[in-house]
């Protein structure tokens, strides 16, 4: 069974057919068996191929530069839709690899758990984001090198902009199963409860990116203390009596170490948790409620 709704494929063909005066039934086999979308940048290729049964192939790069403005609009809302529909992660398929890639580590039954638990809970966008910022997460643990996670960030960033990076940092450090698993499961339990009070949770959770602050790119210590200040503030004013601090690499681990002495000379630290390992550092503190 297809993984696309036959209504894409019918709005694709009649998109070609009106927007580029392409038929494309005329060379393509039953669009009906295609459950893989690739696509690419290449001017010298077609502007749409079916290679094999299960896949078409979009060349961006020349469709677009087909189009006017207001086309461009269309078409990217109707691939826009085919994604966010059937949840499949729009990241730029180099090779069929990738896709086999994604699809066995969704077979992981702890992956699967998330995702079913997930779907239909979040909005359709978020959703495939989360698909996407896990399969970069599992990459990162099986220790891709750094440009391919740069790669898949930067995609995934393309896509969904800073919202995505936002839903990646909160998968890459497990706040969706430690945190808004939790809240839903125990917001579900009151008779009162409702999809749209879990969602205006969840979207302070994504916005607030819960409350911690991710140190990924390089930053001096004195850059990095304002930062962590302003956040510690705004989470005081939500009610939120902690801060978390996630660094990664040397340099960043180091700096947020000075900047840990800072925190607790200038606040009422009721208590702290700080891991380190690996160049990797998880620090949290807790405040009282005279902190701010």
């Amino acid at each position: 069974m297809s993984l696309f709704k036959a209504s894409f494929f019918e709005k694709l063909v009649q998109f070609f057919k009106v927007h580029l005066h392409i038929d494309i039934h005329d060379n393509f086999h039953d669009l009906v068996t295609v459950n893989q979308i690739h696509y690419h940048y290449n001017k010298h290729d077609p502007l749409i191929q079916q290679t094999e049964p299960q896949e078409i192939v979009l060349n961006l790069e020349k469709i677009l530069s087909s189009l006017s403005p207001v086309e461009k609009d269309e078409f990217k809302k109707l691939i826009q839709e085919a994604v966010t529909q059937d949840g499949i992660p729009l990241l730029e398929e180099k090779s069929k690899k990738r896709i086999e890639d994604i699809q066995l580590k969704e077979s992981e039954s702890d992956i699967k758990l998330l995702l079913d638990f997930f779907r239909g809970k979040i909005p359709d966008e978020d959703f495939v984001a989360l698909r996407a910022a896990i399969y970069i997460k599992k990459r990162f643990d099986e220790g891709a090198p750094h440009t391919e996670i740069y790669s898949l960030k930067g995609e995934l960033i393309e896509q969904f902009g800073s919202r995505g990076l936002k839903i990646n940092n909160l998968v890459s450090s497990g706040y969706f199963e430690t945190m808004i698993m939790p809240i839903y499961k125990e917001m579900a339990k009151s008779p009162d409860f409702t999809e749209e009070g879990f969602l205006k949770k969840y979207n302070l959770i994504i916005n607030e990116e819960a409350f911690a602050v991710f140190v990924s790119g390089w930053m001096m210590a004195d850059e990095l203390a304002p930062i962590i200040h302003k956040k510690i503030r705004k989470n005081l004013k939500y009610g939120i009596r902690f801060i978390t601090i996630h660094g990664i690499g040397r340099e960043n681990v180091e700096n947020v170490r000075d900047v840990l002495l800072d925190i607790e000379v200038n606040y009422h630290v009721l208590r702290k948790s700080i891991v380190e390992k690996n160049y990797i550092i998880t620090a949290k503190y807790w405040f009282d409620k005279d902190s701010i």
